[in-house]
């Protein structure tokens, strides 16, 4: 039974992915992990969007492989640069919103220009009020083909 709901899942994710790049004519795929500010990094020794990343991109490797779109995870096209209060504890969402404003940037040395023909795929672990992806999505698409957002919860 459980084997059966993954297969389907996995199914779900795959011809998602395979979709959006057929109709927005992308030549590869780029995943995007959303950063998480340094200081947290050294506090908790990993980001959760890195390992679903990674586990997205081993989902749908094999498909896009017989399809010949190329994928790639970039974690450090773009760094979180404001230190911010942690999303999950603050509960009104205009506060929210507030808090991760302007939070994250292009890495330095770094451009976006190399996404002009990809569909890129924003990753985050969990999404409530949108504010994140919000703040990623507008720093990329001005540089993207097309950009999408995949989150574990809701």
């Amino acid at each position: 039974m459980i084997d059966e709901v993954i297969s389907q899942r996995t199914f779900m994710i795959e011809h998602w992915t395979l979709g959006l790049v057929k109709m927005f004519q992308c030549n590869d795929i780029v995943i995007i992990p959303v950063p998480i500010h340094q200081s947290r990094f050294v506090d908790r020794g990993y980001n959760q969007a890195d390992i679903i990343a990674n586990a997205y991109k081993k989902i749908i490797e094999q498909k896009m492989k017989r399809s010949g779109i190329p994928i790639r995870i970039e974690s450090n096209l773009i760094i979180k640069s404001k230190k911010t209060d942690k999303q999950a504890l603050i509960t009104d969402r205009t506060i929210r919103k507030q808090n991760i404003k302007n939070a994250f940037k292009i890495q330095s040395g770094r451009d976006a220009t190399h996404l002009a023909r990809s569909l890129v795929i924003i990753i985050d672990d969990v999404t409530t009020t949108g504010g994140t992806l919000d703040e990623v999505r507008t720093l990329l698409e001005p540089h993207a083909k097309a950009v999408f957002a995949f989150t574990l919860a809701h």
